[in-house]
């Protein structure tokens, strides 16, 4: 249970730490309540018992959901080359992370084909931390030359390195089977 829940927090903290830093939402103000009032005066009067549930359903979906938190975390360039050290391939981190975040949230059952297990769960599990670690660095002050080469220096980097290039099958693993 420890590393779903070391998950999760990490997930949370990621989430946070966008929402706290480069907030925003996919509207501005003016134009998410234009868009509620014309969902709202859309309502034909024999539903209208129906807008409360609909204005509690509609009151998130003015904010960025994980998916677009986590690409907006990814995408930053002044870090130069250093997320792609860690996070080969970016799209697949980042799907990784919403279908396994919402599988030990809601455990359901189609989630769970698509959720990390295993060594790949623990991979994503310190790629999430090294990001937030890059992230807290630099917002304490130090530069991206810098974070870079403690970050390099860290065993966390070095574990997530192994752990990629353990994905990779190797020679002996490939021997017998039929390509």
């Amino acid at each position: 249970m420890y590393a779903e829940l070391q998950f999760l927090s990490l997930a949370h903290a990621l989430e946070v730490y966008h929402s706290r830093t480069m907030n925003h939402s996919v509207f501005t103000k003016e134009q998410f309540k234009k868009r509620l009032k014309v969902i709202f005066d859309s309502i034909p009067l024999k539903y209208w018992r129906y807008k409360k549930w609909l204005e509690g359903e509609l009151s998130w979906s003015n904010d960025l959901e994980l998916q677009q938190r986590l690409e907006e975390l990814v995408r930053i360039k002044k870090q130069g080359d250093l997320f792609s050290e860690f996070l080969v391939d970016k799209k697949k981190f980042i799907k990784k992370v919403k279908y396994t975040r919402h599988f030990h949230t809601h455990y359901n059952k189609e989630l769970e084909k698509k959720a990390a297990k295993g060594k790949e769960f623990i991979l994503l599990i310190r790629q999430m931390k090294l990001l937030l670690e890059i992230y807290f660095l630099k917002e304490i002050g130090f530069s991206w030359k810098k974070i870079r080469t403690l970050i390099r220096k860290s065993s966390n980097y070095k574990a997530c390195l192994y752990l990629i290039a353990r994905q990779k099958p190797t020679q002996s693993e490939i021997v017998g089977v039929d390509l």
